[in-house]
């Protein structure tokens, strides 16, 4: 049994007169083939539809050969255009035979024109794209014919959809809820909006996983860091506008101290490792931070050096992976502010 197919025609007339093409489909498959259901077919060399109303973009105009169809005589071609068969497949290309009774999806011209790949098996098949290996769209085999997926009637891809695709894209891609606030003869639209330049230009940073248990075993192999400040308002007394947090991974103990300016941060470090080592008789293992440059001063790393401490800093715009003080800090801001109110 054979499906259509659309191939230079044989007729030795050709060589003399207009080119023509030609669609082979037997009377035993015809009935499967209905509009509105697209045909998938490796031989055809063109896509062709019956229905203009089907066309998101078309133009009519007499240029291409007559098709003939399965009787032999010729059927002329009225234009071509654009066809949005789902919200993720575009055929460009396609030819407007007004006496064609089936909707022809030709794989080489979607491979060639999407630049994609098809991967058929004994009942099914899919389109990929060759650079993201999304899928495209997929078929069914059905009575020994491979049927196009999620294509519903006309209605599905009716001017309603094609007039809110076109208004979405031209103020900046809003959100269709926000669209047909500021629009609201637009009818509704049952197809979700497919845009892959939101989905690229838009694309927020994925967020870091939770992190499991805690990064040491003992008391002080790790401790974390950061400086926060300057404050707007002065401390009574030392006249502080920074503070610098301590905290040790095993326990979460925290040690505050206040610094008139950042360049302080080396005579409280070592005060601090002193204190670790002769109070808890530790010592300081691993040191995390973030990559301030106080931290990263040739003396606070000649001391960290002679006393064969790791230092681990954090990536460039990353704070998350210093997130124990980060969110150390925060809490300290938020119980100060809570007392003075």
């Amino acid at each position: 049994m054979k499906h259509p197919h659309l191939h230079p025609s044989g007729d030795s007339s050709a060589s003399t007169s207009k080119p023509s093409a030609s669609v082979v489909t037997s009377s035993g498959s015809a009935h499967a083939v209905t509009q509105g259901k697209w045909l998938i077919d490796s031989s055809a060399t063109n896509h062709m539809i019956g229905n203009p109303q089907c066309f998101s973009l078309l133009e009519q105009h007499d240029r291409l050969p007559p098709v003939l169809i399965a009787d032999g005589s010729p059927s002329p071609v009225h234009g071509s255009g654009v066809v949005h068969v789902t919200p993720s497949l575009r055929l460009a290309d396609t030819l407007y035979v007004p006496k064609f009774l089936c909707n022809l999806l030709s794989v080489t011209s979607l491979c060639r024109q999407l630049q994609c790949s098809v991967m058929f098996t004994p009942t099914s098949c899919s389109f990929q794209d060759l650079s993201s290996q999304r899928t495209i769209s997929t078929g069914t085999e059905s009575g020994d014919l491979y049927f196009l997926d999620n294509v519903s009637a006309l209605s599905a891809f009716s001017s309603s959809y094609t007039d809110l695709l076109q208004w979405y894209l031209r103020p900046d891609h809003p959100p269709p809820r926000l669209l047909h606030q500021f629009l609201p003869h637009l009818p509704p639209s049952s197809t979700p909006l497919n845009c892959d330049a939101c989905h690229l230009s838009k694309h927020h940073r994925s967020s870091f996983p939770p992190k499991q248990g805690r990064g040491s075993t003992r008391p002080f192999d790790l401790v974390h860091s950061d400086v926060w400040g300057p404050a707007p308002t002065l401390t009574i007394g030392r006249s502080s506008s920074y503070f610098v947090t301590f905290i040790d991974e095993f326990s979460r103990c925290t040690w505050v101290y206040l610094l008139r300016d950042r360049s302080e941060l080396l005579d409280v470090w070592i005060s601090f490792y002193q204190l670790i080592k002769t109070q808890f008789d530790a010592c300081i293992k691993t040191f995390r931070s973030d990559n301030a440059k106080e931290y990263l001063s040739h003396a606070f790393t000649t001391f960290r050096v002679q006393h064969v401490i790791i230092h681990q800093t954090s990536c460039v715009y990353t704070s998350q992976q210093n997130g124990v003080a980060e969110r150390k800090n925060r809490h300290l801001l938020d119980v100060a502010r809570t007392l003075m109110t």
